[in-house]
């Protein structure tokens, strides 16, 4: 057992935090009822949906009014009862719980500062103020919980995860996915039989043409890390501004699948949406917006992550592991905690070129390669000579 000890703050929360997730459990409180149980019991047929036309046009318009929501769905439905009364589609919120029935997903809903500061996850769960700013967690009011006599704090705000699981239990559902989710398997076995020198048994890549070809991935393979039955993933971050003329930063992170083939994974049908993380500022602290999402992932390693793989008609235990997180430079820096490509040392882990300031007043570095030839002899931390970039290569 590590025992960590530190003195720097943003370092005892990260690490608190990869505590809190090397113990999640599926029955942790921050996990619903139904997640739970659609993860532990997965279907044991595959669904029909010929099988009932009212469920199917339901589902069809739901899905065609996604982005209208339930204005959009209500209006085309009152449309087709007008034409047919005896028509059985179901409202909004039925067809709404009918998706989460046969999906199993149900997300996970934690508070966060409503400044977008932190999110009360980990080991901030217990906390009433943000760490950052000191605003409170609650509102100054109460409701009653649904089905009981209790009374609840309100919080200020709150923000949305998508458990992965049962994306990945639905996946192996159809037969055709679940052939699709066997190409790391085969193209693994494809590289080591193709690489591997047949005399010293060490494999040689010659040529890349995908993510498996990777020296820290066949380095898990062979020893074990990563086995035929994981599922390897990868996710990614990025900010986006949703109003042109309104600041709002909302961040997203996805899950990619990287079982799939690159001609599927990639495309939006299979890229899963991991958490959403609203403005209206840029968060402080991702790591505890992540936990949940991370959290899950690691509690369904634990225990197994049984699916029901519809092209061999069997179930099968898998785990999925995630390998690597993505995201453009300055989004790369969450995942780090390096300074990023502003700092004197951007690239701390790699080349270590040294950043160059403009000026004595600029605060931000740049990664110039060649020592500009004005440059301010004053700027001593910038004055470095040329790089030689085949060295870095």
């Amino acid at each position: 057992v590590l025992i960590w000890i530190t003195t720097v703050e943003a370092i005892d929360h990260a690490l608190k935090f990869i505590d809190h997730i090397e113990k999640a459990s599926l029955s942790d409180e921050i996990f619903p009822k139904e997640l739970r149980e659609a993860v532990g019991n997965p279907m044991r047929t595959l669904f029909n949906i010929h099988q009932d036309p009212s469920l199917r046009l339901s589902l069809r318009l739901f899905f065609l009014a996604i982005n209208g929501a339930e204005a959009q769905y209500n209006i085309a439905r009152d449309a087709i009862l007008e034409y047919n009364p005896d028509c059985n589609i179901l409202s909004y919120h039925l067809c709404k719980q009918e998706v989460r029935r046969l999906t199993g997903i149900v997300p996970i809903i934690a508070d966060m500062c409503p400044d977008s500061c932190m999110a009360y996850t980990g080991p901030f769960q217990d906390r009433d103020t943000c760490i950052e700013c000191g605003k409170a967690r609650y509102l100054d009011k109460t409701r009653t919980v649904r089905g009981t006599a209790k009374t609840e704090k309100v919080a200020a705000q709150q923000f949305y995860t998508i458990p992965i699981a049962p994306f990945l239990q639905a996946l192996h559902s159809s037969p055709d996915n679940a052939r699709l989710l066997r190409y790391r398997q085969e193209k693994t076995q494809e590289i080591m039989t193709r690489f591997k020198n047949p005399t010293t048994g060490e494999i040689n890549i010659t040529e890349i043409d995908d993510f498996f070809c990777g020296t820290e991935y066949l380095k898990a393979v062979i020893e074990g890390d990563i086995e035929d039955n994981d599922i390897v993933l990868v996710t990614s971050i990025d900010g986006a501004q949703l109003y042109e003329m309104k600041h709002s930063d909302c961040w997203i992170y996805i899950w990619i699948i990287m079982d799939l083939p690159p001609n599927y994974r990639y495309k939006k049908q299979y890229l899963i949406p991991g958490g959403v993380i609203p403005g209206p500022n840029k968060p402080k602290n991702i790591d505890s917006f992540m936990f949940p999402g991370l959290a899950h992932v690691r509690a369904a390693q634990t225990e197994g992550l049984m699916v029901w793989d519809a092209a061999t008609g069997s179930h099968v235990k898998r785990q999925p592991i995630p390998v690597c997180g993505t995201a453009d430079g300055p989004g790369l820096t969450n995942f780090s905690g390096l300074v990023g490509h502003i700092g004197y040392l951007s690239c701390q882990c790699y080349c270590g070129i040294k950043g160059r300031r403009e000026s004595l007043h600029a605060k931000r570095y740049h990664p110039a390669i060649f020592k500009p030839n004005d440059m301010d002899p004053r700027l001593e931390s910038s004055n470095h000579s040329d790089v030689d970039v085949p060295k870095l290569i």
